[in-house]
C-alpha cells in the first residue's frame, strides 16, 4: 500500500478513531514532549463477547485465510480491538504521523468457538526503544469489559476506563491532568478529516506508516502460536439457547494478568500455554507467507 501510494502520489489515511480523537492527539503531543518521562510499561484490556452470528456472519470470520487462501488473519487482535493494539504503539510513536515499532512478541492465543484461529489473547510486546506492551482481549468472556488502559511512564501514570470514563494522567507529586475521553468525539470524524484533506491538503495524522506497527505484530502474534490452543471442554459454558458461550473464569484470570502486568502461564492458570519469542523486523506483504 505504501508503495501504491507514493507511486500515485496520493495519500492514504487508516480509520482508527482514537487516533483522530482530540484526547490522544493531546496526550500523544504531550508524550512527545517529554511531559511524563521516558515509558516504561503500557498495557491495555478489553472483554467484547460475541456470539455464534458473529462468526457465522461471513466467510472469512476466525480464518487465517480466505476461501481463495488470501491471508484474512481475523481475530479480536486484528479486528474488533485491534484499535487498541495499535494504539498502544501510536502514543509512543516519535511523531505525529508514525508508531512505536514492536521488535520481540510474546504470545498465548487461544479458542471456545469453533474456529481456526484465536478468540481470546494476552500476549507481551517490546518496542525498539525497550518498553514493554501487554494486550489482552477476548470475545469469550461472560461480561463486558473496557477498553482500559493504564501506561507507566518515569514521572507519571496515566488510566483511562476503569475507574474514570476520562483520560486521567498523575505525576509523581499527585498533580493530574485530564484529557477528556477518546469516545467524545463525533464517530465519524476521521471522515470529516478525510473530506477536510481532499479539499484541502494537510498532513495525516493516522495513515499507512502509523497502521504498520500493529500489522507488523499481528505477523508475531501468530507466529508466537502457530497452532491455536483450545480451552478445555470443561471452561466452556453455552447459553440456553446455544447462540453464544463463555469461558468460565476467563474474565477473572485475563484481569488478574493485566493488573499484575503478567501472562497466564506466569499466574499458573491451568489452561495457559506459553507461546514463543518471536523477534520482528520492518517487513513487506511478501513475509506474511511464512505466517502459520
Amino acid at each position: 500500500l505504501i508503495k501504491v501510494r507514493d507511486a500515485c502520489q496520493r495519500w492514504v489515511m487508516i480509520g482508527y478513531q482514537w487516533s483522530f480523537s482530540s484526547a490522544i492527539q493531546s496526550l500523544k503531543k504531550d508524550i512527545m514532549q517529554g511531559l511524563f518521562g521516558a515509558p516504561l510499561r503500557l498495557k491495555t484490556l478489553c472483554f467484547w463477547p460475541r456470539d455464534l452470528g458473529y462468526y457465522q456472519r461471513n466467510s472469512w470470520a476466525g480464518r487465517k485465510r480466505d476461501d481463495s487462501g488470501r491471508w484474512v488473519l481475523d481475530s479480536p487482535a486484528n479486528n474488533a480491538m485491534a484499535h487498541f493494539l495499535h494504539n498502544l504503539f501510536y502514543v509512543l510513536g516519535e511523531e505525529i504521523h508514525i508508531s512505536a515499532w514492536p521488535v520481540e512478541v510474546t504470545a498465548e492465543l487461544y479458542r471456545a468457538y469453533p474456529i481456526e484461529n484465536f478468540d481470546s489473547i494476552a500476549c507481551r510486546i517490546f518496542t525498539a526503544a525497550g518498553t514493554e506492551l501487554l494486550f489482552y482481549a477476548s470475545h469469550a468472556t461472560y461480561e463486558d469489559k473496557g477498553p482500559m488502559f493504564n501506561f507507566q511512564f518515569e514521572d507519571a501514570e496515566i488510566s483511562y476506563g476503569e475507574t474514570s470514563d476520562e483520560i486521567i494522567a498523575r505525576d509523581s507529586s499527585g498533580s493530574e491532568k485530564n484529557y477528556g475521553s477518546p469516545e467524545d468525539d463525533h464517530q465519524f470524524l476521521k471522515l470529516f478529516e478525510a473530506v477536510e484533506t481532499v479539499r484541502t491538503p494537510k498532513p495525516i495524522v493516522c495513515g499507512l506508516e502509523a497502521a504498520f506497527a500493529q500489522t507488523l505484530c499481528i505477523k508475531g502474534i501468530q507466529e508466537s502460536v502457530p497452532e491455536i490452543s483450545s480451552f478445555p471442554d470443561n471452561m466452556i459454558q453455552w447459553s440456553k439457547n446455544r447462540e453464544r458461550l463463555w469461558v468460565k473464569e476467563l474474565d477473572e484470570a485475563f484481569y488478574q494478568c493485566y493488573q499484575k502486568g503478567i501472562l497466564p502461564n506466569e499466574a499458573g492458570f491451568s489452561f495457559a500455554v506459553k507461546g514463543k519469542s518471536v523477534g520482528i523486523k520492518k517487513a513487506n506483504g511478501s513475509d506474511f507467507n511464512g505466517v502459520g
